[in-house]
């Protein structure tokens, strides 16, 4: 089981939670529709509160997150479900790309214990954001490049 704090869930969550969605409308080519957006948003938080307080090993978690997900895609987003899937795949692929240089780099350049870092949930989360605004300005770009070609 992980933990979800409040912390993580303010710090974190929200913000993540709020980028995944976009990148789904982004990558899914789809006009963004406010209300589908906060709530699919807001259903996908919960979600994944929910699936890490769940007691599976590991990385399980991701697994039903991206499941999930692709079913808030179809359901919310209205998303073919082949493109669902692969929008999916893609921006956890991203998201994770984005945490291997984040973590990369604390621990190349500034030498960061990160066992240490771990048992601190603040700095832990504090640590994560260069990762999120990575992964937030890549999403970002994608989405002013794909608008640009529509026209």
């Amino acid at each position: 089981m992980f933990n979800a704090s409040v912390t993580t869930i303010v710090i974190f969550g929200i913000p993540e939670c709020l980028l995944l969605i976009l990148a789904i409308y982004t990558f899914g080519r789809k006009e963004v529709n406010k209300k589908d957006y906060i709530l699919s948003s807001l259903f996908y938080l919960l979600i994944i509160i929910f699936t890490r307080s769940m007691p599976v090993l590991f990385g399980a978690h991701i697994i039903i997150n991206i499941a999930f997900l692709i079913l808030i895609s179809v359901k919310l987003i209205k998303l073919p479900v082949n493109k669902a899937i692969s929008c999916g795949l893609i921006i956890f692929a991203l998201r994770a790309f984005t945490e291997l240089i984040n973590i990369l780099m604390l621990i190349k350049i500034f030498n960061v214990d990160m066992e240490k870092t771990f048992n601190n949930e603040i700095i832990k989360n504090l640590y994560g954001l260069p990762s999120l605004l990575m992964y937030g300005c890549i999403i970002l770009l994608a989405n002013r490049i794909i608008k640009r070609q529509k026209y």
